[in-house]
């Protein structure tokens, strides 16, 4: 066993759909672009291949062409596309690619188009011709979520004899298991994957294609964005139907979870540009009450006495706001004022609410604004977060940076990153609810309160949020250590092969 600190330097090929700052849908992106830098400054040389949207055009001046794919061979036909690559998009001595498709990426959206299949089979087949055109050996290929799932299926499949890859290590990396990737049987064949990976033991999902089967199945080791998440996907109410595979994967010590962290850089009170006033933990009062105002003059909110609670996220149903609406009498009663900033199928829900309580709730609906959301992190008094289900969740490591205590939904990475204030020890970084049910967010939304109105215990438990370290660092170590785990299977594997056994069985 190596000691911490001891790791062997790696080459680490990042596949993803989206990274910040140049195309995001959601906390994947956030991830895929933090990350790589955090790794790269362990020594690891860190590169990242994405497709090259429309949304990414403004970022060509700093592009370089560096190789021409025109004929990666798919089911009967070929495809061709480009390659250009950038060392100053992410900077700290990552680079980053682009898959040119013109046809495939110069779009409005980045996904939800019929040829999806088609779009991201390319970017899993040309991050992999790649690495032969340049002669960039990876250690490991980390693939995230299901649009780069077939990665480790090509792998294991049309790439098993290619010595090229023979020693590499494939990590696959659930960041929402909701998004699946399923398509028509039909498509199996044009993508080039042989007609015996469409079984059980293999990418078939119910009759269909499944790309995050595929990356499930195939990956040497699969990861999860939090431990809590690990586990609850594990069980048919978080498991979208491949808990038992799931369950198989744990059993064999191939899925685990680790927390996703937040860039310091981008997130932090004392330097954050966004802010009337910065501060740190030692002026976390006098920095919240300036903040507070300002956001409060920004949205049209009067009354600075009550408990300003925000929301930034997306709306859609995975995140639970339907219980807002559902609550809102109650919660109503409470002397508490609401700020909202997101898009998503619910938004008229919270359009009717500040409609129906004008004075006690302001929307700014269907749009990004990043300072907005920046002062929302600093200037409201508690930030809710009734999800579903949540991955992993960033808001509310964002929220206890800016010393904002979360209500939050006890689900999946809400439970690992916040501690439930404990009235007996007066400590805790924020409030958990265990049911997704108007009472149980009322009581929650009380508890803070009561809080709230202790000025002393509320800073307390503000600067207790804002000493947590919610980094890259630390998850970061964590993640060689999976890619050490990853290669252990490779080695062990090739041994088994070796000797004649046969490669060892994913089911």
């Amino acid at each position: 066993m190596r000691k911490r600190g001891r790791r062997s330097k790696k080459k680490i090929l990042f596949v993803t759909p989206e990274m910040f700052p140049l195309a995001k849908t959601g906390g994947l992106a956030d991830v895929t672009g933090a990350l790589p830098k955090a790794l790269a400054r362990m020594g690891h040389d860190v590169r990242v291949i994405m497709p090259k949207y429309r949304a990414t055009f403004s970022a060509a001046h700093t592009l370089v062409r560096v190789a021409e794919l025109p004929e990666i061979p798919f089911g009967g036909f070929s495809l061709g596309c480009a390659i250009d690559r950038s060392d100053a998009l992410l900077g700290e001595g990552v680079t980053v690619y682009l898959v040119e498709h013109f046809g495939f990426y110069d779009r409005e959206h980045l996904y939800g188009y019929d040829d999806d299949w088609i779009r991201f089979g390319l970017l899993c087949r040309a991050a992999l011709e790649l690495c032969k055109a340049i002669g960039f050996r990876p250690t490991v290929i980390h693939c995230h979520d299901w649009q780069a799932g077939l990665v480790p299926a090509y792998l294991k499949t049309v790439y098993s004899d290619d010595r090229f890859f023979q020693s590499a290590a494939n990590v696959f990396t659930v960041h929402n298991l909701a998004y699946q990737g399923k398509f028509d049987r039909s498509v199996l064949e044009p993508l080039g994957l042989p007609s015996s990976t469409f079984n059980v033991y293999g990418l078939e999902f119910w009759g269909t294609v499944s790309f995050i089967k595929a990356g499930l199945y195939y990956a040497d080791l699969v990861t999860t964005v939090s431990p809590n998440y690990a586990k609850e996907i594990q069980t048919p109410q978080y498991g979208e139907g491949l808990d038992g595979l799931l369950r198989t994967l744990a059993v064999q010590d191939r899925l685990i979870g680790i927390l996703n962290g937040i860039d310091p850089t981008i997130w932090n009170p004392a330097t954050d540009r966004y802010l009337v006033r910065r501060y740190d933990g030692r002026s976390v009062r006098l920095g919240k009450k300036e903040n507070k105002e300002a956001l409060r003059r920004r949205i049209g909110l009067s009354d600075g006495s009550s408990m300003l609670i925000g929301i930034v996220s997306r709306l859609a149903y995975q995140k639970g706001f339907d219980i807002v609406g559902s609550a809102a009498p109650q919660l109503f009663e409470l002397p508490i004022q609401m700020v909202v900033l997101g898009a998503g199928e619910q938004e008229s829900l919270f359009d009717q609410l500040q409609k129906r309580y004008p004075g006690r709730v302001a929307c700014r609906l269907g749009t990004v604004d990043e300072a907005l959301a920046h002062l929302i992190y600093a200037g409201a008094d508690a930030l809710l977060i009734p999800s579903r289900f949540e991955p992993c969740g960033l808001t509310q490591m964002i929220a206890m940076s800016y010393g904002t205590p979360p209500i939050v939904h006890a689900v999946g990475g809400l439970v690992d990153t916040v501690t439930d204030f404990d009235p007996a020890t007066r400590s805790g970084t924020g409030f958990l609810f265990p049911r997704l049910d108007p009472d149980s967010l009322v009581n929650a939304v009380n508890r803070c309160l009561d809080v709230f109105k202790d000025e002393p215990l509320y800073l307390q438990i503000s600067r207790e949020g804002m000493r947590r370290d919610f980094s890259w660092k630390e998850s970061a170590r964590l993640y060689d250590e999976a890619y050490e785990r990853a290669l252990a299977v490779v080695r062990r594997d090739g041994a088994v092969e070796q000797n004649g056994a046969g490669s060892v069985s994913h089911s």
